[in-house]
């Protein structure tokens, strides 16, 4: 996982995995202990070897949700015909964009936006 801070026990030093995940600690010890921590997850305190690799897995918290993509609204045309244009003086006034009523029963993570 990208950007976890990773404490060193040892040192006290807190150092960050790479956008991949991937991280390398310099140690003088063969044994050192290690904590992993990230926004959202349940951090992990972990024992650590110079002569293993260590594969390290965060498990979400709870009370956070997973990314997954929602229908917001529907969409019934994509055209521009319904657009009007108002010029008044040096203002140009154009008309709003009103979606249907969403069948909220269907859709529990209802939710409203103003763009």
């Amino acid at each position: 996982m990208a950007n976890v801070s990773i404490l060193q026990h040892s040192t006290g030093y807190v150092l960050r995995a790479g956008s991949a995940g991937g991280f390398g600690i310099l140690s003088h010890k063969q044994t050192d202990t290690l904590t992993f921590t990230m926004d959202g997850y349940v951090s992990r305190t972990l024992g650590a070897s110079a002569s293993r690799y260590l594969k390290v897995v965060l498990p979400r918290k709870a009370a956070v949700a997973a990314p997954v993509s929602k229908l917001a609204s529907f969409t019934r045309s994509l055209s521009r015909a319904w657009e009007q244009s108002w010029l008044a003086g040096d203002e140009t006034y154009t008309s709003i964009v009103e979606n249907p009523f969403i069948p909220t029963h269907l859709f529990p993570a209802t939710a409203t936006a103003l763009i």
